[in-house]
């Protein structure tokens, strides 16, 4: 899993004229093997702090960063969603958690009905309940950090293996977003409070989870306010809960959670927001 990756594949030697395009079109070209591996990638981005050839390193952050954003929203964003046909039905789930009985008497009440709709309902997509997320079809594919963390919304639909693997997007997503925002420094986290700079802190609270509880819970409603999402009190547990389940995995694969927070910082301590009087340079 250490190997390769989208970072490698942009920046393979080349003597291309225009490097800036051939690193778009790399990119574009870039599949994850997996969500894990995806995520991987998204660590590797925070680390970017050269340019390539004649391309800045802002250009290089923002073009990798933006893969990983466009992949996650073919994965979790309302208009593809291809991660939904990978997860069990609500069907299924009831299925799975029935005792034997229990199936026999759901398994007899489809074959009484003709058509018999059984698998029909057992291999039905499952797609969260977008109106009660506030999310829109056309919502912009760099947004999707916004999309992923306003499905905490639907808590029916966070549940199980589900719930688990929206974690992991959600994290993934948190980190590309940061990448990305940080290539823009001082418009994103310059003295204004932009939405970046906001989901930001809901985002380290709930991955680090190491500031004081009213903090995480200031953070992560600062950020909830921001969503046109019906949210709920389960709704802000389980975005906390999202955080727990991705620390254990990492602990699960032998990473550090503080290995990840020093590639988290590194652009800032590299590329750090010098002021001069009024101008930044």
């Amino acid at each position: 899993m250490v190997g390769g990756g989208l970072v490698s594949a942009m920046l393979a030697p080349t003597d291309a004229k225009h490097p800036a395009s051939l690193l778009k079109e790399r990119a574009k070209a870039y599949e994850p093997l997996t969500t894990w591996h995806l995520h991987l990638d998204a660590i590797e981005v925070e680390t970017i702090v050269e340019g390539f050839d004649d391309v800045t390193w802002e250009e290089v952050k923002a073009i990798a960063a933006t893969r990983i954003l466009e992949v996650l929203d073919d994965l979790w964003g309302p208009r593809r969603g291809a991660a939904y046909a990978m997860l069990p039905s609500s069907f299924r789930l009831k299925w799975e958690s029935a005792d034997t009985a229990e199936q026999e008497s759901i398994r007899a009440s489809y074959a009484g009905f003709k058509p018999d709709l059984f698998e029909y309902f057992m291999n039905r997509v499952a797609h969260p309940d977008w109106q009660r997320a506030g999310v829109e079809e056309d919502a912009p594919v760099i947004h999707i950090y916004k999309t992923l963390f306003a499905i905490a919304a639907d808590t029916e639909f966070l549940v199980a293996d589900r719930l688990s693997e929206w974690a992991m997007g959600l994290a993934t997503a948190a980190l590309a977003m940061h990448s990305l925002a940080w290539t823009d420094r001082y418009t994103t986290f310059g003295f204004r409070v932009s939405v970046e700079k906001l989901f930001w802190g809901a985002f380290d609270a709930i991955i680090f989870g190491t500031e004081p509880a009213e903090v995480i819970e200031r953070n992560v409603i600062n950020a909830m306010k921001w969503c046109n999402a019906q949210w709920s009190e389960q709704s802000f547990v389980l975005l906390l809960k999202a955080g727990e389940i991705y620390r254990s995995e990492l602990t699960a694969l032998g990473m550090s959670l503080d290995d990840l927070r020093l590639a988290t910082m590194q652009t800032q301590r590299v590329h750090r927001r010098i002021y001069t009087s009024d101008q930044a340079k």
